[in-house]
């Protein structure tokens, strides 16, 4: 659940920094990370423990 409310926070927080801040356009495939990295952190996260 953590993880996908930092997946969340962090999408949107990107979307609006390519919003209000002039960027490539390729840069909207940065969007696409911030779920698979968050998950990936909780996988590894919680694997150790």
């Amino acid at each position: 659940m953590s993880a996908m409310m930092i997946s969340l926070i962090f999408t949107y927080t990107g979307w609006e920094n390519l919003n209000f801040i002039p960027h490539p356009d390729w840069f909207i495939v940065d969007l696409l990370f911030y779920v698979p990295a968050a998950y990936l952190g909780f996988y590894l996260i919680f694997k150790k423990s």
